[in-house]
């Protein structure tokens, strides 16, 4: 999955984390970005990597349409598979990307992209899950000759 490299993106996790909260929310735009460009370390950050310029609505409007739509994707599939296994995992994501291209009218719209792109990075995941789970019956299964 290819980084996203924008100001909100490049904030430490759990600034961004509570952005995400605050968008679920709808939380109105100026307020959140008044509370964001207040913090400290959102402060130092930009002062450092950006000359103090602070982070815009333009920032904001990029990072929901991109960051957030990735947050959402991989919340809803953790919270689907959080009680299940890598089989049952690899399920519900295979119904995720059913859900996903049936209702797709065929364009390739930015948000399609964002969707298939996390999709396919929880894809190889829950593939290396699988993997480790397989290898791990195998050795169980065949514990090799005894000493």
């Amino acid at each position: 999955m290819k980084a996203r490299i924008g100001k909100i993106a490049r904030l430490p996790s759990q600034v961004r984390e509570e952005v995400n909260v605050r968008l679920e929310r709808s939380e109105p735009s100026p307020r959140l970005l008044a509370w964001l460009n207040a913090l400290p370390v959102v402060r130092e950050f930009l002062q450092r990597d950006f000359a103090g310029d602070p982070i815009s609505k333009q920032n904001l409007s990029q990072w929901r349409r991109g960051g957030f739509q990735d947050w959402l994707v991989r919340r809803d599939f953790l919270a689907d598979v959080r009680s299940t296994d890598a089989d049952q995992a690899a399920d519900v994501l295979a119904a995720r990307y059913l859900s996903l291209i049936g209702n797709w009218d065929g364009k390739c719209t930015r948000d399609f992209e964002a969707k298939a792109r996390v999709l396919t990075d929880l894809c190889r995941g829950v593939t290396e899950l699988q993997r480790e789970a397989h290898q791990s019956n195998q050795v169980r299964s065949n514990p090799g000759p005894a000493s």
